[in-house]
């Protein structure tokens, strides 16, 4: 009965947090949004959506060990560009030895 009661309180909460939303427009301001689904879409004509093909960089890899200390690869990387200070930033999954943090100016080097 109580796992009932817990589930309808959810819904509800749900519920009312979608009412909540639907009246007020989602800010984004000036910044570059990946369209995956529809959420930020309130319509369309004419588009397809399209996902490009992935391409490895000639260079790879691009992060290379340099002491013994530091992991043999690096997993489920995260990359952003930081408009503000002009640089590409990269943190991963070190093999499991922890999370690492790369900086960039070309996204390369």
């Amino acid at each position: 009965m109580i796992a009932l009661s817990l589930v309808c309180l959810l819904l509800a909460l749900i519920v009312l947090a979608a009412d909540a939303l639907a009246g007020e427009p989602v800010r984004i301001g000036r910044q570059r949004q990946l369209f995956l689904d529809d959420f930020l879409i309130a319509s369309a004509s004419r588009l397809t959506r399209r996902v490009c093909r992935i391409e490895k960089h000639p260079g790879n890899p691009i992060v290379v060990r340099e002491a013994e200390w530091e992991p043999l690869a690096y997993y489920l990387p995260t990359v952003i560009r930081d408009e503000e200070e002009g640089v590409w930033k990269l943190w991963a999954d070190g093999d499991g030895s922890g999370v690492f943090y790369f900086i960039s100016d070309d996204g390369i080097q």
